[in-house]
């Protein structure tokens, strides 16, 4: 495991780089997660783009998460498209459920 990056920031500490539990409907396992304040990206390798349905929902470190954004990036350092079942870095962008 790799040690945690913390951050000084206004109003606290952001520890990036943390791996805690993910789970979604598509993808169950350990996410490196870094915060950007309101949302947080979580990544973990794949070797498809998921497409699940819009406003899905999941946990990440017991907490409730919707997820707003899916992206995709290929680990060919010399840019080429990936091939179909080759590993790749996907890249969720969440924010928190928050309660009614």
């Amino acid at each position: 495991m790799t040690e945690e990056a913390t951050e000084a920031v206004l109003g606290g500490a952001v520890h990036n780089g943390k791996r805690v539990r993910g789970t979604f409907t598509f993808y169950q396992g350990e996410v490196g997660v870094r915060d950007r304040g309101e949302v947080q990206e979580v990544s973990f390798f794949a070797s498809a783009k998921p497409y699940p349905p819009l406003n899905v929902q999941g946990l990440v470190d017991g907490k409730l998460v919707s997820v707003l954004a899916i992206t995709e990036r290929h680990l060919d350092a010399n840019s080429a498209a990936p091939r179909v079942g080759e590993m790749r870095v996907v890249t969720l962008t969440v924010a928190p459920v928050r309660p009614n």
